[in-house]
């Protein structure tokens, strides 16, 4: 589950489960260029709901008063038309490539709660605006995306998110690093899928293996 490894649990977080070797790849060697040219539109919001909190409408409702939020999920959409999710979210990853940013609100603000949003827009080559939990850093280097965490309000968020917007180098300056957390990179390039073996074992309850 998301919570902490424990004796009856291991944390395995959603969006590992959507992973494959080359989104690994592409988390670990970023491509940097050309990337604002690609960049035609200010941001982006997928979503089917409100969340728990009802935060993802209040955000959007700030953030728009500086620019529009273009909204293609079924949840406040503003485009016309709801943006196809495809298979392993590949509808949403690509209509997000031509955002420079793109919104990641969990439904819920929970330890250890990280789901494939924040992934989806890393693999768009976006900046992930990140709202939920503090762990989520133990997930992915902090330095490559914006973390709600870090900011007293939302409207410190926006006043942050606008100065990125205006500032060419500040912007790219979050596609220089990787994007996997040393933790999760170590476990992600392991020859020897040590995590996932021990994984299998707490599962199958194997106590052999040294």
């Amino acid at each position: 589950t998301f919570d902490k490894n424990s004796l009856n649990n291991a944390r395995v977080p959603l969006w590992l489960c959507y992973m494959t070797n080359n989104d690994v790849i592409m988390f670990i060697h970023r491509k940097q260029h050309n990337i604002l040219n690609d960049k035609t539109h200010f941001c982006s919001f997928i979503a089917t709901g409100p969340g728990l909190t009802n935060n993802r409408k209040d955000f959007v409702d700030k953030l728009s008063k500086y620019k529009k939020v273009d909204c293609g999920g079924s949840y406040l959409n503003n485009i016309g038309v709801n943006v196809p999710i495809g298979i392993n979210c590949s509808g949403k990853v690509e209509h997000n490539r031509k955002y420079k940013f793109a919104m990641a609100f969990e439904s819920k603000s929970y330890p250890g709660y990280v789901t494939e949003k924040i992934c989806d827009i890393f693999k768009s080559n976006t900046v992930p605006i990140y709202w939920g939990t503090k762990d989520v850093v133990k997930d992915f280097n902090p330095r490559t995306f914006i973390n709600a965490n870090d900011f007293s309000n939302f409207d410190e968020l926006v006043e942050y998110i606008k100065k990125v917007d205006n500032d060419d180098e500040l912007y790219m300056s979050y596609f220089k690093e990787p994007v996997l957390s040393n933790m999760w990179k170590d476990i992600l390039t392991d020859p020897n899928k040590v995590f996932f073996k021990n994984l299998a074992d707490k599962i199958i309850g194997n106590k052999d293996r040294k």
